[in-house]
């Protein structure tokens, strides 16, 4: 079962109760909130498929049709299949990780939003012409008083809400044997190479310091002296800067 609310809708909340649960180590204080909206029956197969046929049919003849109005839509099953059934009819189910939120007239930042809602005791109330008034539970843990005292504003009046159920997890890669994503399933990931913190230097400071290995500069014997070698900077022996005239050499010679 899938029940969502995608754009803002006038639900009437009939109750609130206000309850404390354990949460950690200490107590929570949680909010229960019985709602109840009105919705095209095209909604029962958004919450299970197959449950619109199972309980409307369409018009037959163009008399009972419904007639298509700008802005509101159709009803293409507007007659219930059986009188029978003892309305409202309970549904199976109880859900968790759904976001709550309520539209408080200016929208963006103003809006409640809470998270972790959980969703039960939905029943839905078909009625003749298309209409099914879908009747809910959300139960909300981890709320503060100024919470609790802006949803107890709307009791017995209308709110508006959107309701957003929990991300669909992704399927498993098929790792059977042969398939393509099983190598790739089975290959562990390679973590990546942690970024430089710029500590590294310090720890291994405070490693040297602890094992008594750092000195002071003073204490900190020289370098020994090295000889320069002949043509160094430095050395005694160093070369002629004076241009001799090959010619004249050789004449001497």
């Amino acid at each position: 079962m899938t029940f969502k609310i995608d754009k803002f809708v006038a639900v009437r909340l009939l109750s609130l109760n206000v309850r404390t649960e354990n949460h950690g180590d200490g107590l929570a204080r949680a909010v229960d909130l019985k709602c109840l909206g009105t919705f095209p029956n095209a909604k029962l197969d958004e919450i299970s498929p197959g449950l619109l046929d199972l309980l409307y049919k369409a018009a037959e003849s163009e008399a009972n049709a419904q007639a298509a109005l700008e802005g509101v839509e159709q009803i293409l099953k507007p007659l219930l299949k059986s009188h029978a059934l003892k309305m409202p009819l309970g549904l199976d189910g109880e859900f968790t990780g759904y976001q709550l939120t309520v539209d408080r007239g200016l929208g963006g930042s103003s809006n409640l939003v809470l998270q972790e809602v959980g969703l039960n005791k939905v029943t839905i109330n078909c009625k003749e012409g298309g209409s099914v008034e879908i009747g809910f539970r959300l139960q909300c843990s981890n709320v503060g008083d100024e919470v609790v005292g802006r949803l107890s504003s709307y009791i017995k009046t209308d709110m508006h809400i959107a309701l957003k159920p929990p991300a669909v997890k992704q399927e498993a890669i098929d790792g059977t044997v042969g398939h393509p994503g099983a190598a790739k399933a089975a290959a562990p990931k390679a973590a990546p190479a942690p970024k430089p913190t710029g500590h590294e230097a310090g720890d291994k400071f405070a490693e040297n310091e602890k094992a008594g290995v750092n000195k002071d500069g003073k204490d900190v014997p020289k370098a020994p002296k090295r000889k320069p070698k002949a043509g160094e900077v430095g050395s005694a022996q160093r070369p002629s800067l004076k241009v001799q005239d090959a010619t004249a050499s050789t004449a001497k010679h």
